[in-house]
C-alpha cells in the first residue's frame, strides 16, 4: 500500500485580505522538487550581468578641484551645464560641465 499525502487549498488561500498584502504564493522549496534550480540560477546571473555591461555608460572624467569628500552636489535649474558642489572641508565649488573645470570657489568656513 502506498501512502499519499495531499495537501487542499481553497480559493481564499491565495486572496489577500487587504490591498496592501503582498499576494500568498505557496512554494516548495525542497531541492529534489527543483533539480534544475542551480544551473537556472546561474544562468540568470550570467543574463544579468551581460546586461549591466551592456547598459554601462563609459567613465568620461573626473573633476578634481575638491581637497575633502563631497557631501552634496546640485545641477542648475536654468543652465542645465551648470553644477555646485560642496564638500566635508565647507568649500562649495561652480563647476561648468562643458568645460569639466571649476569656474567659482566659495570657502564657508573662512570669516
Amino acid at each position: 500500500m502506498v501512502k499519499l499525502t495531499t495537501f487542499t487549498r481553497t480559493e481564499r488561500d491565495f486572496q489577500r485580505d487587504t490591498k496592501m498584502d503582498i499576494h500568498k504564493v505557496h512554494r516548495n522549496y525542497a531541492p529534489d522538487a527543483h533539480p534544475l534550480q542551480q544551473p537556472r540560477e546561474y544562468q540568470r546571473a550570467v543574463v544579468a550581468s551581460k546586461i549591466s555591461k551592456i547598459f554601462a555608460q563609459p567613465f568620461i572624467d573626473a573633476m578634481s578641484g575638491h581637497s575633502d569628500g563631497i557631501q552634496c552636489m546640485q545641477k542648475s535649474r536654468v543652465n542645465p551645464t551648470l553644477l555646485v558642489s560642496g564638500s566635508f572641508d565647507g568649500e562649495v565649488l561652480l563647476w561648468d560641465l562643458s568645460m569639466r573645470k571649476s569656474i567659482a570657489r566659495v570657502d564657508c568656513f573662512e570669516g
